[in-house]
């Protein structure tokens, strides 16, 4: 996941994020900051990816819902965002 070519890093964490494997979060978190910071080393067009596999791994690690109810309905939405946010606080030592 620490490949120096961005291409290999993309595809790894791609299959980590899909397998629901959490060993990729702090690095797909690492690459969102980067990205945003602006680092020329991961390209614009694949942030969607990235993105995308954030979004993958998040509702797997805080079972957020599956988009069949409106998302302020969906009681696990509820619950998604407390475990996320108490996860959040743990971050913070």
């Amino acid at each position: 996941m620490r490949d120096p070519d961005w291409r290999v890093r993309l595809d790894v964490l791609e299959t980590f994020a899909f397998a629901g494997d959490q060993a990729c979060v702090p690095v797909l978190f690492d690459l969102l900051s980067m990205w945003a910071a602006g680092d020329r080393t991961i390209p614009d067009e694949d942030f969607r990816q990235v993105a995308i596999l954030v979004e993958s791994i998040t509702r797997q690690t805080f079972g957020f819902g599956d988009g069949k109810l409106p998302a302020r309905q969906d009681p696990a939405n509820r619950l998604a965002i407390g475990k996320f946010s108490n996860w959040v606080k743990a971050q913070k030592h």
